[in-house]
């Protein structure tokens, strides 16, 4: 196995990969053409999916307009969280404030982003004149201060920010209007067929798409190549069942993705005998078993382990769900489907975000080598087993290599 190979193509797609971007379409080509280069060939599935266009989004103030963009993402639609689709207010400029005089009804500016005071009380919208790479923090502070109601917010150019805050006081206007849509959305699949039984198909999947604001190296551009080198890996090793990977869009918008590819498979989903998850987990904070070839036994025992949590011990079924997963992955949309779904053994049930979970900082130098090598020989071994798993032992090749 590669572990260079997988540092290199996390850094190949080192750029923002929003759902729905011109961002997440290249890295989708980036995979694409990695595939092309070990004979793997790749298409794309698509699916229509809800979306909001956005129409009038501007800010005026002074006599000036200037452009915006709203901060609107259903997936932190809740009632801490309420998402604002429409703004139209009117009022002062103001610096963020815990208390609830003067922000009554004005506009915050807010030049920097800070988890630790969020606070704008009484507020009727905010402004973020700050770099759109601190997306996390500020989706998450959407609402806050909003007392239970949607509260406009939006990025306007930093380059503004000396101008706002030279007019702090003076009254502002905020406003957009939005409109339902939908949007064509796509997964990118790729298969090596069985020799023995290619009809019970072990699907291995990870998600392309990064938070807004984020390059998402460990979350989750590593699970992406980490696929392609399993990819390259059985199609030099040819299985016995089919291998098919997939490269979901959307998980970071509710799963869309993963749930349009299982649903459009509600016919014939029993052919889907397992799901693989492949999401993060190889940063320097995780903590993989630092293993290498000399550690075969250990990699061996892990392996077989993981296997004993979702194979039948007798009868005539082969694989089962061992425990409910983590409900905000992928493997959610194929356990809800009653398809098994397991994590890429050594991760754990639930996702392994690491150190920088939807941040800024999940770039490629907080990515382990020694985890990425462990992760690469583990999932391996396992997807090895997997395929051979109860066909005659006449029929099986050696341990990965």
């Amino acid at each position: 196995m590669r572990p260079e190979f997988v540092v290199d193509l996390v850094t190949r797609l080192d750029f923002p990969r929003v759902v729905g971007t011109d961002g997440e379409e290249r890295g989708f080509g980036v995979v694409k053409q990695a595939l092309a280069v070990f004979g793997v060939d790749a298409w794309f599935e698509e699916f229509s999916s809800p979306w909001l266009e956005f129409a009038e989004a501007d800010f005026s103030l002074e006599g000036e307009c200037f452009p915006i963009r709203p901060l609107v993402n259903p997936v932190f639609d809740g009632p801490w969280t309420p998402v604002a689709r429409d703004a139209d207010v009117e009022g002062p400029l103001t610096e963020p404030t815990d208390m609830p005089h003067p922000a009554e009804g004005s506009v915050a500016v807010r030049t920097e982003l800070d988890r630790k005071n969020p606070c704008t009380a009484g507020a009727s919208a905010q402004l973020f004149a700050c770099q759109p790479e601190q997306g996390f923090v500020a989706y998450y502070l959407a609402a806050v201060g909003g007392l239970g109601r949607p509260m406009p917010s939006a990025y306007i150019d930093p380059h503004l920010e000396k101008f706002l805050v030279a007019n702090l006081g003076r009254t502002c206007r905020f406003r957009w209007v939005s409109r339902d849509c939908t949007k064509t959305l796509r997964n990118l699949v790729a298969e090596i067929r069985g020799s023995q039984r290619p009809d019970e198909v072990i699907c291995v999947g990870a998600h392309m798409d990064s938070f807004p604001g984020t390059v998402g190296a460990n979350d989750n551009a590593s699970g992406c190549a980490r696929l392609v080198e399993f990819a390259r890996w059985f199609k030099e090793h040819p299985p016995l069942r089919s291998m098919r990977f997939i490269w979901f869009t959307a998980e970071e918008l509710d799963r869309r993705g993963s749930q349009a590819y299982v649903q459009a498979r509600a016919g014939d989903a029993d052919k889907i005998v397992l799901y693989v998850n492949v999401d993060g987990g190889v940063s320097v904070d995780h903590e993989w078993p630092h293993l290498g070839e000399a550690h075969r036994e250990q990699i061996n025992a892990i392996t077989e382990e993981s296997l004993a949590s979702v194979c039948v011990p007798e009868g005539r079924g082969i694989f089962t769900q061992p425990e409910e997963l983590d409900s905000t992955s992928d493997a959610a949309a194929f356990q809800d489907a009653g398809i098994p779904a397991i994590f890429l053994p050594g991760g754990g049930k639930r996702k392994t975000p690491g150190a920088h979970p939807h941040l800024p900082t999940d770039t490629v130098d907080k990515l382990d080598v020694a985890n990425i090598q462990a992760s690469l020989l583990l999932g391996t071994a396992f997807l090895d087993r997997i395929q051979q798993h109860r066909i005659a032992a006449a029929d099986v090749q050696g341990p990965p290599t």
